[in-house]
């Protein structure tokens, strides 16, 4: 018996890869970004080639936490890295659940709830060795003038 049968109630979308074959023909991520020190806070999230403004930076699969279940890690240090998703718990893999906030940010995120996937989307021409940097609040807080 499959021990995971039935725990994924959705089809999961394939993410893209990298390889030989470019986007979507190999069997790696596409290394787009690394992980590094920060001078905003500890580790951030940085280009490791040049990335043109709306372009994916990287799409996230996500892993979510059930609401009831919440409490449990906003006890833990991943309190600090999870993104609010439906009411549950939204945990970023790949490199997701570490970029850093800013005022004026060089990215944003885009939540697929239905299909437990975050995506990153350059909003300006970042740099290689750029660190990338989206609003904590989302996009939302970007187009929203201030009162």
């Amino acid at each position: 018996m499959d021990p995971d049968a039935g725990r994924h109630t959705r089809p999961r979308p394939p993410l893209a890869t990298a390889g030989p074959g470019g986007p979507g023909g190999g069997d790696r991520p596409a290394a787009r970004t690394y992980v590094a020190a920060s001078r905003l806070h500890g580790r951030g999230v940085f280009a490791a080639e040049p990335i043109p403004a709306g372009e994916v930076v990287e799409r996230c699969p996500v892993l979510r936490v059930p609401a009831a279940q919440r409490r449990h890690i906003d006890a833990t240090i991943v309190d600090e890295y999870y993104f609010e998703w439906d009411g549950d718990a939204g945990i970023a893999l790949g490199h997701g659940s570490l970029y850093n906030h800013s005022d004026t940010p060089s990215a944003e995120y885009l939540k697929d709830t239905s299909a437990d996937v975050l995506t990153v989307l350059a909003l300006t021409d970042i740099a290689a060795a750029e660190e990338i940097t989206f609003h904590y609040s989302g996009p939302e807080a970007l187009r929203t003038p201030p009162l």
